[in-house]
């Protein structure tokens, strides 16, 4: 054990670099000012006079990280022989590689290296690895990159029927950390027909262990309460997905016949949840796809 007292003010290394401010509290308490340093694992060592310690647990410099969401990153086989693949490329306007996963994890206390790599040149496009990126049963895909420039990465998602061989597509917006919103939100003016599959996908920014969500629908003109709809989510035991609720066909309920178009609220019981949702609208004619994202 290190004794501060015989020898002034120890010094604290943080992979090799010396703290700016060190700070004795108490014989067991030190503060010491991290100097800048990139984002890695780095060893942390005490010194004071010619003795020395070194942490048998590491530091780790994490940068601030903004939760993008890819809501529709999917290679499956759809109705009436359609086979639909998401194509995801990601333009970076900045001068740095940028790593769309953290570089740094923790888990129960322990500092690691993250292990996930999707690196991204500096003013170059990459498509991103989706089959190797996602669980079979999961819709999305959760990227991390940096904050400071999570605003110079530019998304192109398509989604297109490999069995049309001329179906150029259709675009799916990426949901940043500003897109969510706190305990309810809503869908405007969404048509009411027979001609479409409608599917509702509600993200849960949180993926917290339990969700209970009310799904309404309102006349656009006159806001009478037409439709209500229960969903409950219980991790892990319901299922796979984190945080993601799924109803299908809302706009086909009987209730909603003969209406134009409606507002959907969605509305989470917990106030603090943080909520995104995305609406298809598939023609069964053609299977064009139209897509309506939450306000």
């Amino acid at each position: 054990m290190l004794d501060w007292r015989c020898c002034g003010t120890p010094q604290v290394l943080f992979g090799g670099v010396a703290s700016p401010q060190v700070t004795v509290v108490s014989a067991t308490l030190m503060r010491a000012v991290t100097p800048p340093h990139v984002e890695e694992i780095v060893a942390v060592e005490v010194r004071l006079a010619s003795q020395s310690y070194k942490s048998f647990f590491p530091f780790g410099y994490a940068r601030p990280r903004e939760e993008l969401l890819i809501p529709v990153a999917i290679d499956i086989r759809g109705a009436h022989g359609a086979r639909w693949m998401t194509d995801v490329w990601v333009f970076n306007d900045s001068d740095e590689t940028i790593n769309l996963f953290p570089e740094v994890c923790s888990f129960i206390g322990l500092i690691i290296p993250c292990g996930q790599k999707m690196l991204v040149a500096g003013h170059g496009a990459l498509q991103l690895p989706i089959a190797a990126r996602r669980s079979a049963d999961d819709p999305g895909i959760y990227l991390f990159p940096p904050s400071d420039v999570a605003g110079r990465l530019h998304f192109s998602i398509r989604v297109h029927n490999l069995a049309q061989p001329d179906d150029i597509g259709f675009e799916i917006p990426v949901a940043r950390s500003t897109d969510f919103r706190k305990g309810r939100l809503d869908l405007v003016n969404v048509p009411v027909s027979d001609r479409f599959r409608s599917l509702i996908r509600i993200y849960d920014q949180m993926r917290s262990m339990a969700a209970n969500i009310t799904v309404r629908a309102y006349d656009m003109s006159t806001g009478i309460l037409l439709a209500q709809r229960q969903l409950a989510l219980f991790l892990p035991t319901d299922t796979a997905l984190r945080g993601t609720l799924f109803l299908h066909d809302f706009l086909s309920a009987p209730e909603l016949r003969g209406h134009g178009s409606v507002r959907i609220e969605i509305e989470e019981a917990d106030p603090n949840a943080s909520l995104w949702a995305l609406l298809t609208l598939t023609d069964n004619t053609n299977e064009r796809v139209t897509v309506l994202t939450s306000q």
